[in-house]
């Protein structure tokens, strides 16, 4: 915020801060999951796109099983994996 005082220092110190920002996001107590929204094939991207099934077909039929499918994973998996998803994420 001291960066709104002093606008000529903002454009050298900016991109600093946001480094910093986004290294304290990295390696804080959700840096595993916050390093999982970038990876393709990660348990997390496959569980959000569960999630995404569900939120265009809210009025069809829902079962764990295809859930799982659209996840690659085994239904097990699937609800051991979301039961440490934050809500945030999920």
């Amino acid at each position: 915020m001291a960066l709104l005082d002093h606008p000529a220092d903002a454009a050298v110190l900016a991109p600093l801060v946001e480094r910093e920002i986004l290294w304290r996001l990295l390696t804080g107590p959700f840096g595993d999951v916050i390093r999982q929204i970038g990876l393709p094939d990660s348990n997390l991207s496959h569980v959000n796109r569960a999630i995404g099934w569900i939120r265009d077909n809210y009025a069809e039929r829902l079962r764990i099983s295809d859930l799982a499918r659209l996840s690659r994973m085994s239904p097990s998996a699937f609800h051991r994996r979301r039961a440490r998803t934050p809500p945030a994420c999920g």
